[in-house]
């Protein structure tokens, strides 16, 4: 794959999973130490991904792509799971080197946009309601 306007048109962010977080408890307090956990999970989680396609290790890289890609969904940041869904199939080793490249470089991006949409929703949600 080597258009990149499908990953531009992809939300940062699907609210309905973070909204399910918000329900689940009266104040912000699991919503938060979720996100706080999902951050240092994705920092970790980054830094491996770039360190495996660095040694072109190819089944721990799509197997850590697949593990991040999880927990993104289930915090609604749909950009950075989809990139991750397509660096899980076009994973060190493959034809598209170039793309895995770049996305890598799309999502660590991305994923420095979305954490603060991500920590600042609860807020959000409330102002605007």
């Amino acid at each position: 794959m080597s258009n990149f306007s499908a990953i531009e048109s992809r939300p940062l962010l699907v609210t309905d999973q973070i909204n399910e977080l918000l329900d689940f408890d009266d104040d912000d307090e699991f919503f938060n130490e979720t996100v706080d956990e999902f951050e240092e999970q994705m920092q970790v989680g980054l830094e491996e991904l770039n360190s495996l396609w660095a040694t072109q290790t190819h089944p721990e890289f799509s197997k850590k792509a697949h593990f991040l890609k999880g927990s993104c969904l289930a915090l609604g940041c749909e950009r950075v799971a989809f990139i991750l869904s397509k660096l899980e199939i076009e994973s060190p080793g493959k034809d598209d080197e170039e793309f895995c490249i770049r996305a890598l470089k799309i999502l660590t991006e991305s994923w420095q946009n979305t954490l603060p949409l991500l920590k600042g929703y609860p807020d959000f949600k409330r102002a605007s309601e």
